[in-house]
Formats: C-alpha cells, sequence, structure tokens
C-alpha cells in the first residue's frame, strides 16, 4: 500500500504524491521538470526531485532565476512546477510540511516569513505548472500537456487589481482575492510546443 501527501504549492493544488513507486532517473526527473519551465529558461534552471525513498532533494544547481519541482510517474496525473528562484525556499518549505502531513501548511508559512524565518516575497512572482497523464523521456513529450500559469500577488483584490475574480476558461482572472494567497490565474495552454 502506498502513503499519499497532498501537496500545495503556493496556494496551489498539485496532485497527490504516491511514496513507495519506482522514482525515474535524474535526467528523466530534470527533462520532466524543466518542460514547465519557459523555452528560455530551461537550460539553466534549477531542479528538485526525488530520491528513491521519495524524499525531495536538488538534482541540479540553477544558474539562472528558475528553479523547478518534479514529480513522480507514480502519480495518476504527473505534474511539475517551476517559480522564480527568489521562491525556492518557500516551495522546498512547502514540500518539507506537506511530506511531514503538517496541518495548515500555508499559515505556517505566512506566519514563517512574518517571524523573519523566511524571506519575505516579491510583491507577485510567477508560478508555472505542467500537468499530463504521462511523460515519455524518449520523447520528451507529456501526453494530454495542460500548462497553466499563475502570478502569485499577496492580498490584491479586484478593485485594487482592475481584474475580475469570476473564474474565466478563456481570460485572466483573480482567485482568493484579499487573501494571503491572492493569485492571478491564466488559461491552460492545452497543446505541446
Amino acid at each position: 500500500m502506498k502513503t499519499s501527501f497532498l501537496l500545495l504549492m503556493s496556494a496551489l493544488a498539485v496532485p497527490v504524491l504516491s511514496i513507495g513507486a519506482d522514482v525515474p532517473s535524474k535526467a528523466d526527473q530534470i527533462a520532466l521538470a524543466i518542460l514547465a519551465a519557459p523555452a528560455e529558461w530551461q537550460a539553466g534552471a534549477g531542479v528538485w526531485g526525488f530520491d528513491g525513498s521519495g524524499k525531495l532533494i536538488k538534482l541540479r544547481e540553477a544558474t539562472n532565476n528558475m528553479v523547478c519541482f518534479g514529480d513522480s510517474p507514480a502519480l495518476e496525473k504527473i505534474s511539475a512546477t517551476c517559480v522564480s528562484k527568489d521562491m525556492e525556499e518557500w516551495q522546498v518549505r512547502i514540500w518539507e510540511l506537506r511530506s511531514r502531513g503538517a496541518p495548515n501548511v500555508l499559515r505556517t508559512v505566512w506566519s514563517e516569513a512574518d517571524s523573519g524565518k523566511l524571506m519575505t516575497p516579491p510583491a507577485a512572482w510567477p508560478v508555472n505548472i505542467l500537468e499530463g497523464s504521462s511523460f515519455d523521456a524518449t520523447t520528451g513529450k507529456v501526453a494530454d500537456y495542460s500548462l497553466r500559469w499563475v502570478v502569485v500577488m499577496p492580498n490584491v483584490t479586484p478593485e485594487g487589481l482592475g481584474l475580475s475574480a469570476e473564474k474565466s476558461p478563456d481570460k485572466p482572472w483573480l482567485m482568493n482575492p484579499g487573501t494571503a494567497g491572492a493569485h492571478i490565474m491564466i488559461p491552460a495552454v492545452t497543446r505541446q510546443p
């Protein structure tokens, strides 16, 4: 039986990670993770992945301002997420707390930032999220490809930003307005470049 943990990246839910499944090679984990980054950032993106026990580990140092977090192929749905290097410490902390089953992860992280334990985040930061049903490492292609973008902007409101909070499949909209997890949702691209 597999142990599962719900993982959250910033204010965004990502699929459940199944610990105990076969973990892909370092090269395959990197190849999948960087697909969530813009093409011009992929070669220098830092990458976090998993060891054989399911522990989050750094697979590659960043040589630019992008850091990507990969996922296990044992999932029903694969996922990779990339953020600016400024938010690497936050993302690692979120994964660590979730892997231990800690409650109120996002509140804990925001509290740690308020206390100075974690850096204060910038006014806005991007999160690129790639999802699909499978990844073919030989072709570098993701089946059922979907790439969406989020711009996290803590505490912004529709009035302050001039953006609707009404969910839309074809235009940007503000989710969780007025909260620490407020973010602009940008519609997904569903075809692979």
